[in-house]
């Protein structure tokens, strides 16, 4: 079918992606406790193990030491200590440079020493050479050095751990949401060409199955994507081409029809007019018989042909292309040929103001059918009656009414109201119509996805059509 599809797999991209948010990841992590180890060596920060190794070269030392004579200066940072009367929960403290809150876990641990959870104090119980007790405190953890700092900030190492967390989600979620906007890009480019396809099917613009340039697949750079976008465009070609080739044949077999049903009037018009001459001579009576009954017969297929060529003129018409038509100048217009038509029987037409509003709409088809309306309804007015039409937005629908003061629509008609050839009053054929006319408004209210629907009121019979519509 001469594709050109390349681009990139979507294996690859996923492949891709899963690689740079790792690396991502990774890097950052990597940085971040690169940049932990040189905030150590700089000083400003204390290495993990520092209060373990502090509390351990300071045990030897404290061992020899007595409550009275004690050196606290043996006991570095982070390492921190209370000097306890016995070992005892709720001894008295004689010295001590913890907190609140780390003296009262130093006296839990006393209490139950296998109490340990994560991220907590760990102590060492040292006894001294008078009885007393020295509790050392420490925790794997990084904490500044600077003591006003540590007071001061939150703890260090909770903060940063949060910090490079939300830098590495904020990192992934940059990086998903550049995949996520192509991929969104690629499923934009197929709903672009299922609209364009629908409304070149819709006849809302010029279809050219020849035009290479612009192709949405061209833009793809997913594999995946281009290629179901060329198979949209390929089918969508060829459907066109079907569609093409099959409206010729079938206006092929218009013409021929409608060239038939010609030639065929001119000597059926011969055969009536001859007919009725010999009416009009003395005749016998069953020679006059003859005559009548050809009369009568090349009338009925005067009649048959012209209501031949009426459908071969509806369903030969070719599509209008939908235009923006503001509603209360194409209602007065509407309004206008009505009037006219009542003017001739002394009836009265009722016309309400519309909402001023734009629609999308083949303008002459839906002018048309409504006239058909309108005819429809002036015919089974009686004289002197009445004939209302209005035009009203019904949600995403345009409505049209034509309501009359008439008989109404009988059983039979409510049922088929709207069908090829069918008029509820036989001799409405005699006088030349055919029961297309709301077969017509049927036609051009499924041609702007709507509906033609009829009953009956209190004063007659009312006809509607909508049309779905795109106001602005």
């Amino acid at each position: 079918m001469g594709k050109r599809t390349k681009g990139v797999a979507l294996r690859t991209i996923f492949i891709r992606y899963l690689l740079l948010s790792g690396i991502f990841g990774v890097t950052f992590l990597a940085a971040a406790v690169l940049l932990m180890f040189a905030l150590q060596n700089m000083g400003v920060l204390y290495r993990a193990n520092a209060g373990a190794q502090a509390c351990y070269r300071a045990i030897p030392l404290v061992r020899e030491m007595t409550a009275e004579d004690f050196a606290k200066e043996v006991i570095s940072a982070p390492c921190r200590y209370a000097v306890f009367a016995e070992q005892k929960s709720d001894a008295q403290v004689y010295h001590t440079n913890m907190n609140e809150k780390q003296l009262a876990i130093a006296r839990d641990s006393m209490r139950d020493a296998k109490k340990n959870s994560l991220y907590s104090q760990f102590h060492e119980t040292v006894p001294l050479m008078d009885g007393t007790v020295c509790l050392l405190q420490f925790d794997y953890a990084v904490a500044y050095v600077d003591p006003g700092l540590q007071s001061s900030l939150p703890d260090f190492q909770l903060s940063y751990f949060l910090l490079v967390l939300l830098i590495i989600i904020a990192g992934l979620a940059l990086i998903t949401g550049h995949y996520a906007r192509l991929i969104l890009r690629e499923t934009r480019l197929l709903t672009a060409t299922g609209e364009r396809i629908a409304r070149q099917r819709n006849g809302e613009m010029e279809a050219d199955a020849d035009a290479e340039p612009d192709r949405l697949a061209y833009r793809s750079v997913v594999r995946e994507f281009r290629e179901a976008l060329e198979n949209m465009e390929e089918l969508h070609k060829e459907t066109q081409e079907a569609f093409a080739q099959q409206w010729r044949a079938e206006q092929e077999r218009r013409e021929g029809i409608a060239a038939l049903a010609h030639d065929l009037k001119t000597p059926l018009t011969v055969i009536g007019g001859n007919a009725e001459l010999l009416l009009e001579e003395a005749l016998s009576k069953e020679q006059r018989l003859c005559a009548g009954m050809i009369a009568r017969n090349a009338e009925y297929a005067r009649s048959y042909v012209d209501r031949l060529r009426q459908v071969i003129w509806v369903q030969g018409m070719e599509a209008e292309r939908k235009q923006t038509v503001f509603l209360p100048d194409f209602y007065e217009d509407c309004c206008r040929e009505g009037e006219a038509l009542c003017r001739q029987r002394r009836i009265l037409l009722r016309c309400d103001a519309p909402l001023e509003l734009f629609f999308m709409a083949r303008k002459e088809e839906l002018h048309r059918a409504l006239f058909n309306m309108l005819d429809n309804a002036v015919r089974f007015t009686p004289r002197d009656g009445e004939v209302r039409f209005t035009a009203e937005k019904e949600g995403e629908f345009i409505r049209f009414t034509v309501a009359d003061s008439g008989p109404g629509f009988c059983g039979e008609a409510l049922q088929k109201a709207g069908q090829m050839f069918y008029t509820s009053d036989s001799a409405r054929t005699r006088e030349g119509h055919q029961g297309l006319g709301l077969y017509f408004a049927r036609q051009t209210a499924m041609r702007h996805g709507g509906s033609l629907t009829v009953g009956n009121g209190d004063t007659g019979g009312w006809v509607c059509l909508r049309i779905r519509h795109t106001c602005s």
